[in-house]
């Protein structure tokens, strides 16, 4: 919940300055996620998926298909739905 509040809130910055509104979008997805799973509400795993989804789509469309530029994008946020859509987490969600 921290880390979508911090990326909000700097993705509002940015936007405010020109740039574009991926910070944000993430940041927004990232803090209903975490305020959805903290209730243990199963809809907070589809809300990171399509956040997951949006960090594929936009990182695709900045860098192409450049693996090497891609992965420090795509990791982490792969790792943590990994573990989000296993059972650990899943089977705990209403």
């Amino acid at each position: 919940m921290i880390l979508g509040a911090l990326l909000t809130f700097g993705g509002i910055r940015l936007m405010m300055m020109g740039d574009n509104a991926y910070f944000l979008v993430v940041g927004i997805g990232l803090l209903a996620t975490g305020v959805l799973i903290r209730s243990g509400k199963r809809l907070g795993l589809g809300i990171y998926g399509a956040t997951l989804a949006f960090v594929y789509i936009a990182s695709i469309a900045e860098l192409g298909a450049n693996m090497q530029a891609l992965l420090p994008r795509i990791l982490m946020p792969t790792l943590v739905g990994l573990y989000l859509f296993s059972g650990r987490v899943r089977d705990r969600l209403e």
